[in-house]
C-alpha cells in the first residue's frame, strides 16, 4: 500500500530536478475549462496545449529503441520507482491532473490489458483513497501503443467520480451520454471474470485495443468503469477545413474531462459536438 502522501512527495521530488515536468505542471494552473451539463452528468472541456502530442499521436507501435517508456530511454532527470513486480512509476510530464503519473511495464510489450488485468486491480488496491488507475487501449487514445502502461490521476478532478458506486457485488450499464459499464465486486477473481465476460460477450466481442478502463479500490471493493469503443476518433478530427477539431478521446475524456490542445476547437465546442464525439466513438 502506498502511503497517503507518497505520490505527492514523489511528484515534488521529481519537479525539483526535472525542468520540463516542472514547467508543464506550472502551466496546468492556467489551463481553461468550461462545463456542459447533460441531465445529471457534468462534462468538462479543458484547453491544454501541452497535450497536443498525445492528441495527434499515431497508433503505430514504436520500437524499443525509440520508446520513451523503456527504462534505457527515460529522459535525463526522470525518476522511476518500482510499484509492483513488473511495473515502475513515473511522473507524467504532460499532465491533465494536478498529480498525474504513468505506470510502465518493465519490458517493451504491447499495450493490451488482457493478460495484466490482475496487476491493474492490484495496483488499484494499493493506491491512496483519492487516486484511481486508468488504461487506454492501443486504438482508444493510447499515445504509446507499443509499450504496456497504465496511468494514475486524482478522483476529485474527474466528473465521473461525483456519482458514488455502491459497495455491493453488482454489474450494470449506465446509459448516459458517455455510456459505460460498472463492475463492483469484493473478490478479485470474480471482478476479472466479469470484465472478461463483458469484453467477450456476443453483443460486444471487444479486445484490449478498443476499450478504456478506470479503476479504484474503496472499502474492500474493486470499482471498475469500462468504456467499449467502435472508433478511435470522431470524423471531424480527420477533416482538413475549418470544421476540423483535434480531439482524440481516451479514458479521461470519456469520463468527463475532454482535452483540446487548440484554442480554436475549445472555443467553438458545443453540446452538440460533445454528443457527436460520444456517439461516434462509443459502442
Amino acid at each position: 500500500m502506498l502511503g497517503n502522501d507518497f505520490l505527492t512527495r514523489f511528484l515534488k521530488e521529481q519537479l525539483s530536478i526535472w525542468e520540463l515536468a516542472k514547467s508543464n505542471y506550472e502551466k496546468l494552473q492556467f489551463v481553461e475549462e468550461k462545463e456542459f451539463v447533460f441531465g445529471e452528468i457534468r462534462i468538462l472541456a479543458q484547453y491544454n496545449p501541452e497535450r497536443e502530442k498525445s492528441t495527434i499521436a499515431k497508433v503505430e507501435k514504436t520500437t524499443e529503441k525509440m520508446c520513451i517508456l523503456c527504462e534505457n530511454n527515460l529522459p535525463k532527470g526522470q525518476i522511476k520507482y518500482e510499484i509492483a513486480e513488473n511495473f515502475f512509476l513515473l511522473v507524467n510530464p504532460f499532465p491533465i491532473f494536478s498529480e498525474h503519473f504513468t505506470i510502465a511495464h518493465k519490458n517493451h510489450i504491447d499495450q493490451n490489458i488482457d493478460l495484466f488485468f490482475k496487476d491493474f486491480l492490484e495496483i488499484s488496491r494499493n493506491l491512496p483513497e483519492n487516486y484511481f488507475i486508468f488504461y487506454n487501449g492501443a486504438k482508444s487514445g493510447a499515445s504509446i501503443p507499443g509499450h504496456l502502461h497504465f496511468q494514475i490521476g486524482r478522483k476529485d478532478e474527474l466528473p465521473i467520480f461525483a456519482n458514488k458506486i455502491a459497495n455491493q457485488n453488482q454489474f450494470y450499464e449506465q446509459k448516459t451520454i458517455n455510456r459505460h459499464f460498472v463492475i463492483s465486486n469484493s473478490d478479485k477473481e470474480k471482478t476479472k471474470q466479469q470484465f472478461v465476460n463483458l469484453l467477450k460477450s456476443e453483443k460486444f466481442n471487444q479486445n484490449g485495443e478498443m476499450i478504456n478502463v478506470l479503476a479504484f479500490f474503496e472499502e474492500n471493493y474493486f470499482k471498475i468503469i469500462v468504456f467499449l469503443r467502435k472508433k478511435h476518433r470522431p470524423e471531424f478530427y480527420y477533416l482538413s477545413d475549418e470544421n476540423q477539431m483535434l480531439v482524440s478521446p481516451a479514458a479521461i475524456d470519456l469520463a468527463g474531462k475532454i482535452i483540446f490542445p487548440r484554442k480554436v476547437d475549445f472555443e467553438k465546442l458545443s453540446k452538440e459536438k460533445i454528443g457527436q464525439i460520444f456517439t461516434e466513438v462509443l459502442l
